[in-house]
């Protein structure tokens, strides 16, 4: 079995902006700043995941670059498009938006 490769920076953007234009009924324009802002969020992932073999530093830049994410989307989502982006994040992917800064994929399970 091979490891897990994940697709490159542009279609994983790509894929959360389609997916998040659909449940959150972006516009246009809106989902053009979303795509851009997902794009540099999945580029600094990959520059991250390379960057170092130090876990603890790893995830260090991980969650940073997530909060940074998360503060610049929610200047560019209504209150109301961010409160649904913040809850359809648990479910979508590996339930990171419940989990703990170490990736508990349990935490989901915890309710």
């Amino acid at each position: 079995m091979q490891p897990y490769q994940a697709a490159d920076p542009t279609t994983r953007a790509q894929r959360m902006t389609d997916q998040m234009a659909k449940q959150l009924s972006l516009d246009e324009a809106t989902s053009k700043k979303v795509y851009d802002l997902t794009l540099a969020r999945a580029q600094k992932v990959d520059a991250i995941q390379k960057g170092t073999d130090d876990n603890k530093a790893k995830n260090q830049a991980l969650k940073a670059n997530a909060d940074e994410f998360k503060s610049k989307l929610k200047g560019i989502l209504t209150p109301d498009q961010f409160t649904k982006f913040e809850s359809m994040r648990g479910r979508m992917g590996r339930g990171r938006g419940n989990s703990g800064p170490d990736g508990d994929k349990d935490s989901k399970d915890q309710k």
